[in-house]
């Protein structure tokens, strides 16, 4: 008996057991043909299987019907492009749509498909498109339907995607504009003063703006109206925007009344190193969260800004990097750094006694509300073996979320360089 137990156990372990198939979906059971070959396209009959494979899984992992958000990469070949946006009219719950150009002309000879589509997003992301005008102006025209976010990144047809702008103001909320391949032509700086005055006059929803590397395309905007069309924002963002002092000082004066929760500057190419501190020190300090990267402003800014932090204000967010700190006491710039909650003082020329003294600090227990710092390492003769133990005991002393020491050389995108 033992023998024949053995026996009948040795053939249970050595034969394997047919695994129970999951019963697909029957759209998916559409991919296969009655003689089991790989069909061309899923249920739909229009999605490609030659697409390519992170696009592919995003349309066929559930009922096309169902698809909220896309996106879409740059390696479609021309040649599926039609079918592929044909597909897209019947994914009838997209609200997100993300669309990454990388080739000239991509887009163009599906511009009607895709204007279908978008005129059903709420949100629109396009990254590197470079195609006719006659292709911005279907999609501008489109996403005036139900878009209430826009995000135009390195993207051409500025002069067509100005001038129609206005369209979407009824619904748009947030606005980004970044890095365009910028067209000197009157007709842009026409375009964003048209569009600004309309928005003062529809009582526009709008309230982020992200308007970065566009240089003199706010030059005809008058400061009256630039002043009006602000007001209601609650984010800014104006990196390498050239205003004139008439116009900053009219944003300054209104900030100073009502101010936005976040504003982005970067460069002296905007003239904001000509205001003294009595005109953007008030305005500054009711933002929370606060970029000035490269400003370089002038002295009795910076030491009036640090003060009003350290006596307490909104600013809970400060990047500063690339201003010249070197003339602010020791004293004010720690109680400046313990009332942040994120402190960003690269390449600002603090003195020694001042970054020893926020180090120490930290290291006692006494950050206040700081979760983040990163400063520069100005005294590089410094003593390094003191310098670690300081940092190390900074660490080891508070539950700050990052703490980094950046060399003077140092140009890292993320905390060290501007422009």
């Amino acid at each position: 008996q033992k023998l024949l137990d053995s026996l009948l156990q040795e053939i249970f372990n050595t034969v394997k057991m047919p695994k129970r198939k999951r019963k697909a979906a029957d759209w998916q059971q559409k991919l296969i043909g009655p003689d089991g070959e790989k069909k061309c396209h899923v249920a739909c009959g229009d999605i490609c299987l030659k697409l390519p494979g992170d696009i592919l899984a995003q349309l066929t992992a559930a009922p096309l019907s169902s698809v909220r958000c896309l996106d879409i990469t740059s390696n479609v070949k021309k040649v599926h492009m039609e079918n592929f946006f044909k597909s897209l009219v019947k994914a009838t719950g997209l609200e997100e749509i993300s669309i990454d150009g990388g080739l000239s002309g991509t887009y163009n000879d599906v511009s009607d498909e895709m204007a279908i589509v978008l005129k059903r997003c709420r949100k629109i992301k396009m990254v590197d498109v470079y195609e006719s005008s006659e292709f911005w102006s279907k999609c501008l025209i489109a996403a005036g339907s139900e878009c209430r976010e826009l995000v135009l990144e390195e993207c051409n047809g500025l002069k067509t995607v100005t001038g129609l702008l206005a369209g979407l103001l009824p619904r748009l909320v947030h606005l980004t504009i970044v890095r365009p391949h910028f067209e000197d032509d009157d007709a842009v700086e026409q375009h964003f003063s048209s569009f600004l005055e309309q928005k003062i006059k529809q009582s526009s929803p709008l309230r982020s703006l992200t308007l970065d590397h566009l240089y003199n395309s706010l030059h005809q905007v008058s400061p009256d109206t630039l002043a009006k069309a602000f007001a209601p924002l609650t984010q800014v963002s104006l990196c390498l925007v050239s205003l004139d002092v008439h116009q900053q000082v009219s944003l300054a004066k209104l900030w100073a009344l009502s101010a936005p929760t976040s504003l982005s500057v970067e460069s002296d190419w905007g003239c904001w190193n000509l205001l003294p501190s009595k005109i953007l020190v008030p305005p500054f300090i009711r933002i929370s969260t606060l970029s000035l990267k490269g400003t370089k402003l002038g002295p009795d800014v910076v030491e009036g800004l640090l003060a009003a932090i350290a006596g307490g204000c909104a600013v809970k967010k400060l990047d500063l990097r690339g201003n010249d700190c070197s003339t602010v006491l020791p004293n004010t710039v720690l109680g400046a750094v313990v009332r942040l909650s994120v402190a960003i003082l690269t390449q600002c020329s603090l003195k020694l006694e001042a970054v020893v003294g926020i180090l120490e600090a930290i290291a006692d227990g006494e950050q206040g509300e700081l979760e983040e710092l990163v400063v520069t390492k100005e005294h590089p003769a410094y003593d390094r073996p003191k310098e670690d133990k300081l940092v190390k005991w900074a660490k080891e002393g508070s539950d700050l979320r990052k703490l980094e020491l950046h060399a003077k050389s140092c140009k890292c995108g993320s905390y060290c360089s501007w422009y």
